[in-house]
């Protein structure tokens, strides 16, 4: 709701005040505020000040007593206004805080010979005769203050924010005075980049979060609008925007060096073996599917090609993390109800990266296959005193020996 506060400060140039430091041969004026109407419509703050002065010509010579120079207002918040405006236009002022405030102010006048006063800003108590510029000469005893009181009505937008992981909630610290009015006519939307994420009805709740957005790693800009209704279709608002920043979180408790990166591609390949009874030509029960969890983008399945070769089939293919993946989970599906089939040598890797893998034997702790970037296999044999004695090529057309060697040692006959 705005709250304007339309003000007269009214000037009487009257009898019976003086100051013995000031030479005049005139009577001090009297400065006085007077309110004229409060338009708590939208709680923006806003002061509205107009003012007026009855100016005597007490020596007749159509020269005006006393000649406003300027007034200084303390607005109660800390903040000052200065005001020399001898057309006396408004003064706009949009208070920090919000509550009971007071105001006070002190007038600047100068007479005919020169002489210049200051005179402290009175608020008559009886707030109907408030506007009357010469109301204090006539009525010197009425009641008045050096100060006027206001209800300042003002809304201080404000929300934050708990971030854990990719979870964002969002919660309302905005502050309302009078806090009495309630929620009703109010209505919020919550804005993330400018997109609308949340719209309500009243005023968010301030006990538990409002609002909970999952998002990706980045900074983003969030805006809470609130809105008050007047009727008629008039509407006033005020809001507030914050810059968020979601941290990249590491949820894989196992991952050491590789971690697949949003919007990156990757190469991935298995070998399959399935036991059936009879040859085929390609085992078409054994699947690879990998499931982009937090992102809605369907899976990606991927089957064998390619020879079998001495008992296994390939599966390899490319794939691209979708926005919003939180988690990758990797399945190896047997389509069979009738055999077993078995998985190895599953791998992931970067599409434009190199990749070995060594496989040792776990007694002897010998090189026994290396694996290249097509996840084919070279086999290294060993004789019992731990020689190479045999390499072997894993390719597309089958297990090829590609070194062997053999040696013996003599032995020296007796002479």
């Amino acid at each position: 709701m705005k709250l304007i506060f339309n003000f007269i400060l009214s000037i009487c140039l009257t009898a019976g005040y003086s100051l013995s430091q000031i030479q005049s041969n005139y009577e001090l004026p009297i400065a006085t505020y007077g309110i004229v109407g409060v338009d708590d419509i939208c709680n923006t703050g806003e002061l509205s000040f107009t003012w007026d002065y009855c100016s005597l010509d007490s020596d007749i010579n159509s020269i005006p007593d006393w000649t406003f120079i300027d007034a200084t207002f303390s607005m109660g918040d800390g903040g000052t206004v200065f005001y020399d405006d001898t057309g006396f236009g408004p003064i706009q002022y949009t208070f920090s805080s919000f509550g009971i405030t007071e105001i006070s102010g002190q007038a600047k006048f100068k007479d005919e010979d020169g002489i210049i006063a200051t005179v402290t800003i009175k608020n008559i108590t009886d707030v109907t005769h408030n506007g009357d510029p010469c109301y204090l000469e006539q009525n010197p005893l009425e009641p008045a203050t050096n100060f006027l009181s206001v209800d300042v009505y003002n809304v201080n937008v404000d929300f934050g924010v708990d971030i854990q992981g990719n979870a964002v909630d969002f919660y309302n610290y905005s502050q309302l005075h009078p806090s009495g009015q309630g929620s009703s006519g109010w209505s919020y939307r919550l804005y993330i980049d400018g997109q609308i994420e949340k719209v309500g009805s009243g005023l968010p709740s301030s006990s538990t979060s409002f609002h909970s957005e999952t998002l990706s790693e980045g900074q983003y800009q969030a805006e809470l609008l609130l809105t008050y209704s007047m009727g008629e279709g008039l509407n006033c608002s005020k809001s507030v925007s914050k810059t968020i920043t979601v941290d990249e979180q590491d949820t894989c408790t196992n991952c050491n060096t590789f971690k697949p990166q949003i919007g990156e591609r990757y190469w991935v390949s298995a070998w399959v073996k399935e036991d059936v009874s009879t040859p085929v030509q390609t085992y078409s029960n054994a699947e690879l599917s990998i499931d982009f969890t937090g992102s809605g983008s369907p899976s990606v399945q991927f089957a064998t090609s390619g020879e079998i070769i001495d008992g296994w089939q390939r599966i390899v293919g490319s794939f691209t993390v979708p926005i919003s993946t939180t988690d990758l989970n990797i399945n190896l599906d047997n389509n069979s109800s009738t055999h077993q089939i078995f998985f190895d040598d599953v791998r992931i890797h970067p599409y434009n990266a190199s990749m070995k893998s060594y496989v040792y034997d776990p007694e002897t702790l010998w090189l026994v296959a290396e694996l290249d970037d097509n996840n084919y296999a070279t086999f290294y044999e060993y004789d019992k005193e731990g020689k190479l004695v045999r390499i072997k090529k894993e390719t597309s057309r089958g297990i090829m020996t590609i070194q062997e060697s053999r040696s013996r040692t003599l032995k020296k006959e007796n002479q």
